[in-house]
């Protein structure tokens, strides 16, 4: 299975010359409110994708540069690649997850019952709001866009949740209809992975129950 650093890797190598420039450039200028920026200076040495990947990894760990990554994708209007990571990287943690529940025997439980519980409900998580090979999300994009029309409270216990980020909650407000809101909420890389697809699913039925219970009681395909 790939891990991150194969993950970050086969990204970047789908990159244009020009834009692993840009992509280097976001990381020395600080791609993330709050993430350390790598000195122009490391950069500079990062000749190719392969050395740019092991220096993000080894500055920001694996999943941290993986976000990071993603953003920088996005800032730069690689979306398509960008959500080829995000599909192979939400399939790899749903494998983990599940293989996580299925090592830990029963007699690890008494001991161990809280981590082992953790990994469960991990698990389950990122299945439960499943239908059939459709996250829920996914499959009613359409309608929860043209029906949910208070966005700010959304964003605002997305990014309290660490779902979206500061920068993305002020680039969602930036547009007028919340049509557009929700829109752009669906199209960020925190929301198009399983996990920010079942933070979205449960900020929904805590605040538009009444849609989510329609959209689940009709089973709209």
């Amino acid at each position: 299975m790939a891990n991150h650093l194969t993950l970050l890797l086969e990204g970047l190598n789908d990159l244009e010359s020009e834009k692993l420039d840009e992509f280097k450039l976001y990381l020395s200028q600080g791609a993330l409110e709050g993430i350390e920026r790598i000195p122009r200076g490391k950069l500079q040495k990062a000749l190719d994708a392969s050395a740019i990947a092991r220096l993000m990894t080894e500055l920001y760990g694996g999943e941290r540069s993986l976000k990071i990554a993603l953003h920088i994708l996005k800032e730069i209007k690689q979306i398509e690649l960008a959500a080829r990571l995000e599909q192979k990287w939400g399939t790899q943690r749903n494998s983990v997850g599940q293989r996580s529940q299925l090592d830990a025997s029963p007699s690890d439980k008494p001991n161990g019952y809280a981590a082992a519980g953790s990994r469960q409900e991990n698990s389950e998580s990122r299945t439960k709001y499943m239908i059939g090979d459709q996250h829920f999300i996914d499959k009613h994009r359409v309608r929860l866009i043209d029906t949910i029309s208070t966005v700010d409270p959304i964003l605002d216990r997305l990014m309290s949740k660490n779902t979206i980020t500061q920068e993305n909650y002020r680039h969602i407000r930036s547009y007028r209809t919340s049509t557009q809101r929700m829109r752009e909420l669906f199209d960020l890389g925190g929301i198009s992975t399983l996990i920010g697809k079942d933070c979205l699913y449960d900020v929904l039925m805590e605040l538009e129950p009444l849609v989510m219970e329609e959209l689940k009681d009709a089973g709209v395909k």
